[in-house]
């Protein structure tokens, strides 16, 4: 992958429309485990009911951060 790299896990940033569950569907596909983060009032939490997730509002920015670190996460898709 990067850097010959193996990636087993990723954070996902998600608001609304199908493109973020289609990045969640190949993720699970390829044995790469999603972290998402869900934007309030955009992505619908009964969306991702079986991935590690948190919801929080647009600015965010410390929150998102901690998840993120929290779970070791070194590449995100927005």
């Amino acid at each position: 992958m990067f850097n010959n790299e193996k990636i087993d896990k990723i954070g996902l940033i998600a608001g609304s429309g199908n493109l973020p569950l289609s990045i969640v569907e190949q993720c699970k596909q390829k044995s790469i485990k999603p972290y998402v983060l869900l934007m309030k009032n955009f992505a619908n939490e009964d969306d991702y009911k079986d991935v590690e997730r948190i919801t929080i509002n647009f600015g965010d920015v410390g929150k998102a951060l901690s998840f993120f670190k929290k779970n070791n996460i070194k590449y995100v898709v927005f």
